[in-house]
């Protein structure tokens, strides 16, 4: 609203929840209003909730009666088919339609449409039924990379007593990924699996930071690991507060997580770059690591066709960061699986 009071003006604007200002008129500028079945409220005929029912012509009570005084023994009665209209608060009050939650309204995929297996129509809601992470084998086995770059790494560690080749930055960089993605683990249960892994990520990259800046400190070169990471934090956090889901302190660290996770491996690749050569057992681990965002990338080519699932954000950063790994790669399958030194060009 604008108002004009001499040669100053006032303007006041309310907060917009949805883009559509949740109309679907679709352009057009005056749609006819409908009344409520419920309650008679007036209602915009495109923000109505509809619903088709059937009944019959008459009372049930007098069904029976009438049948047994029909002529014709396979008449059938004839019955009304008739298109209710709810507002938004009957519907949700009749549990007709119900409120998402928190984490459901994080997902801008577009409602389910009805799906045909086998020749028959197949309902939204069991079309759209997530899959369990037990059944979709591109994410159980990009988990599975990705616990086994982890225990390589752990492996690596233990066995030659040095974290001599590992980027310190990286770790880090990695930890606070954990860290910031799963504040909602003690308020948002999903699954055991899904807990589990929770934990596991953000236990083991603690615990991976603990050795390198502690037990095998000895062995760690900073002069090696000479990436300037507050470019990519400061960058990461910018594009969180500007490119989000929801202005919220969870949905703002969420978004920061999947920003930051896309260029946490640029201080290990610096790294390499610099001394030009690693161990075998090091670019394992980058492999693995690699090996399991390109996994998710399918895994989300998956669920699309399965799912109608869409979150841009997600998968324009993995995008980024499988690009990354991808002259890593090369060298990877053209020398070490050769047997011949890992030797990046200088």
């Amino acid at each position: 609203m604008v108002a004009q009071d001499g040669l100053s003006m006032h303007f006041e604007s309310s907060t917009v929840k949805r883009r559509n200002h949740g109309r679907n008129k679709n352009g057009r500028g005056h749609v006819k209003p409908v009344r409520c079945s419920n309650c008679s409220r007036c209602v915009p005929k495109d923000k109505a909730i509809k619903r088709y029912t059937v009944r019959p012509m008459v009372e049930l009570a007098a069904v029976r009666d009438i049948t047994e005084a029909l002529v014709y023994k396979e008449y059938t009665l004839p019955k009304f088919y008739i298109k209710i209209h709810y507002c938004i608060s009957c519907a949700v009050h009749a549990h007709i339609v119900r409120v998402r939650s928190r984490v459901g309204r994080r997902s801008r995929a577009p409602p389910p449409r009805f799906r045909f297996k086998d020749g028959k129509k197949v309902a939204p809601a069991q079309a759209a039924k997530p899959l369990n992470s037990a059944m979709n084998p591109f994410r159980l086995v990009a988990d599975l990379m990705h616990l086994a770059s982890i225990f390589i790494l752990l492996l690596k560690m233990q066995k030659t007593r040095s974290v001599a080749g590992i980027s310190f930055k990286t770790q880090a960089l990695y930890a606070t990924v954990f860290l910031t993605r799963y504040t909602d683990l003690f308020t948002n249960f999903q699954s055991i699996y899904n807990t589990t892994m929770k934990v596991f990520f953000i236990a083991t990259s603690l615990y991976i930071v603990y050795l390198m800046k502690f037990k095998f400190k000895a062995t760690n070169d900073p002069r090696l690991d000479t990436f300037k990471v507050q470019y990519v934090l400061g960058g990461a956090a910018a594009l969180s507060l500007v490119a989000n889901y929801a202005f919220t302190v969870q949905e703002v660290l969420w978004t920061f997580s999947i920003y930051l996770e896309a260029l946490a491996i640029l201080p290990q690749l610096f790294m390499l770059t610099k001394t030009g050569e690693a161990e075998v057992i090091t670019t394992h681990y980058l492999f693995a690591l690699g090996t399991y965002r390109g996994l998710y990338l399918i895994n989300w080519i998956y669920r699309y066709w399965t799912e109608y699932y869409v979150d841009w954000i997600v998968w324009i950063a993995g995008a980024v960061q499988t690009g990354l790994y991808c002259d890593f790669f090369y060298i990877y399958f053209t020398k070490v699986l050769k047997g011949a030194k890992f030797e990046l060009p200088q």
